[in-house]
Formats: structure tokens, sequence, C-alpha cells
């Protein structure tokens, strides 16, 4: 789960530095938790952690217009809001699926639920 690693050290990140923006803190996390270049660029983490940012879904970091990624920003909220309702502890795929499930959409998986996952097992989603 190196995009949740990422995630949580971004998290961390800026609430040590209230003056470092979302978008810096996730930066800095991928380069410490990420190898490769390409992972590092990958777009759909990094929307879904800076959607939930913009809408105020993780403490210590102000809403904001912090990426244009809509479909990430939805999937992520989505997967929160399951996360609030389910009573058992799931998998990125199963929540995945569940999430696919109520979009009526079936496209694979690109990290989004690691960040997720990650953010809502350390207590940093509101």
């Amino acid at each position: 789960m190196s995009y949740g690693k990422a995630a949580v050290h971004a998290v961390e990140l800026c609430m040590k530095d209230k003056d470092l923006s979302p978008n810096e803190a996730w930066s800095a996390g991928v380069l410490e938790h990420i190898a490769s270049q390409s992972g590092r660029i990958k777009g759909c983490p990094k929307g879904s952690f800076l959607g939930l940012c913009s809408a105020d879904r993780v403490i210590g970091i102000n809403p904001g217009n912090y990426t244009r990624s809509i479909y990430n920003r939805d999937y992520a909220i989505t997967a929160v809001e399951i996360l609030k309702q389910s009573e058992h502890k799931m998998s990125a795929p199963e929540l995945w699926d569940r999430v696919m499930a109520v979009h009526e959409k079936n496209i694979v998986s690109n990290h989004q639920m690691e960040v997720v996952l990650a953010l809502w097992d350390k207590g940093m989603i509101r």
C-alpha cells in the first residue's frame, strides 16, 4: 500500500506545516514512498487524495480547490460513505467493487482505494 503510505505521510506533513499545500505534501509523500517516476505522477491516487482534501474529508486539511479530478474525487468520497455505513473491514478490491456499483461503472481500479483505506485506518477521514 505505497500510495496509502504516501497519503498518510502527506497528511502528516500538512499537519506539521500549515503553509504546505496538499499538492506539495502529496508530491513529498510519493517521493518518499513510490520508487518509480511513472508511479509518482500517477493521477488516480493523487486525484483521490486531493479530492478528499478539497471536499473537507481529511482531518487537519482545510477544504479548497486542490484538483480538477472529478471522477477520482467522487470515487473516493463514495468510498468514505460506504466505509461509514459498513460494519466490517473491507479490502481495496471489495471497496472498489462497491464504489463501481454505486457509480454504475465497471472500470479497473488504479490505487484509489489504497489512499482511502490508509487514511481511514489511521483515523484521518471525517
